[in-house]
């Protein structure tokens, strides 16, 4: 489940976050139904000092990730494996899917720091995309970043 919390004021489009959510989410092999995730969209002087107290960086940024379980990545469907063998087209970062649930961790946006060509989908997939494990070379590599 993406719960949002959006402490700007302005609109946004809720519906298409959960379904880029839930597109993610299945990609990693991931049921959405069992994996929990905060989205917060903060003001600029909050995100300062977000990243001021975890970072060490003493000004904004447009995406913070904060993950609660180990890296997903680190858990592998031993399925993969044998369908690599078969030579199947199978990303490295599938995992195996659980009924039980999963807490992704939070994500922090501050749209007023996103560069005006960038959507806040795109860079909300970005941190989901850190709370899965995936650093920015990896990202790049798949085509995400």
């Amino acid at each position: 489940m993406l719960q949002i919390e959006n402490k700007l004021g302005k609109t946004l489009d809720a519906e298409k976050l959960k379904k880029v959510y839930q597109k993610i989410l299945k990609k990693f092999v991931i049921d959405p139904a069992f994996a929990e995730c905060g989205l917060h969209i903060v003001k600029k002087k909050e995100m300062k000092e977000f990243n001021q107290k975890f970072r060490k960086i003493n000004k904004p940024t447009d995406v913070l990730s904060f993950p609660i379980d180990e890296p997903l990545r680190k858990i592998r469907n031993p399925k993969s494996e044998i369908r690599k063998q078969k030579n199947e087209t199978v990303s490295k970062f599938e995992i195996r899917n659980s009924s039980l649930e999963i807490i992704l961790g939070d994500i922090f946006i501050c749209t007023e720091m996103m560069r005006p060509e960038t959507s806040l989908e795109k860079t909300f997939i970005h941190g989901l995309l850190h709370l899965l494990g995936l650093n920015h070379q990896e990202q790049k590599k798949y085509g995400y970043f």
